[in-house]
């Protein structure tokens, strides 16, 4: 039981720093984008994700910026923008059908 509520600060403390980091290491944005090594680095030879290395060989970077705006590339608009988007092109098209 001690090692279970150790394990569970231990994983605690590093959710904190990740959270709190400006720039992440491949661990960090594996963690925060929810993807395995090999996927990020896939991302990253497709040129999909932007990643910082001082020269050939070194740490690779992560901007946490960077990290976010990746997520954000799927957005799907729920059932309520969906409408708002239809009846807008509803009323300008007919608008101009009666011009």
């Amino acid at each position: 039981m001690d090692n279970k509520v150790i394990e569970l600060l231990q994983d605690i403390k590093k959710a904190v720093i990740v959270s709190t980091k400006e720039m992440m290491t491949t661990e960090d944005a594996c963690e925060l984008l929810g993807i395995s090594k090999s996927y990020l680095h896939s991302l990253c030879a497709d040129g999909e994700l932007t990643y910082y290395q001082r020269k050939a060989g070194a740490k690779v970077y992560f901007d946490r910026k960077d990290l976010i705006q990746f997520m954000r590339q799927g957005k799907h608009n729920g059932i309520q923008d969906i409408n708002i988007d239809a009846m807008t092109y509803l009323f300008t098209n007919s608008k101009s059908q009666i011009l």
